[in-house]
């Protein structure tokens, strides 16, 4: 299995990866099926922070079919899946940003160094910026520096190559 892509966010109007995937709650993420290692969960989404709103700005997938079922043919994985495309233009017709009205929970930004990875949802660094919603709404910030005590930090990968950890 490689590395999971993840969702991005833009903030200030950088732009970062998080952990955290707020498409789950909407129920929307059911309408996609993962057909690769890389991404199983069949799309990518962008978020962005605008006015202590969450929005999502572009949303990328391959949507879940119903199996084809003709006759007694066997189902085949592409019976399953269309081609990626632009699902923000398919559920979203003529909107640039929806608001993430349903989204209750946190985004987690790494930053500024990341020291190991193994997919987005599984990294380390050396602090972490967390974003707090409710119903949509920015409600609270933190940046959170983590403990690294206990962990054998020279077994793990380091992302900048720099020589230190």
């Amino acid at each position: 299995m490689c590395t999971q892509g993840g969702d991005s966010i833009i903030i200030d109007d950088n732009k970062f990866n998080m952990s955290g995937s707020p498409l789950n709650s909407s129920g929307l993420s059911n309408l996609f099926r993962g057909t690769s290692t890389c991404n199983s969960r069949g799309y990518y989404a962008t978020w962005r922070i605008y006015n202590k709103e969450l929005y999502l700005i572009e949303l990328t997938g391959q949507f879940a079919q119903e199996p084809k079922r003709s006759g007694t043919k066997p189902i085949r994985l592409s019976d399953y899946a269309g081609p990626y495309c632009n699902a923000m233009a398919k559920l979203f017709p003529n909107q640039t940003m929806v608001s993430a009205d349903w989204f209750t929970g946190e985004i987690i930004v790494p930053n500024p160094r990341l020291l190991h990875s193994i997919n987005r949802f599984d990294s380390k660094s050396e602090e972490d910026t967390v974003y707090q919603f409710d119903k949509g709404f920015l409600v609270n910030s933190k940046v959170v520096k983590n403990d690294l005590s206990g962990y054998e930090l020279d077994k793990w990968i380091n992302l900048y190559d720099d020589g230190e950890i």
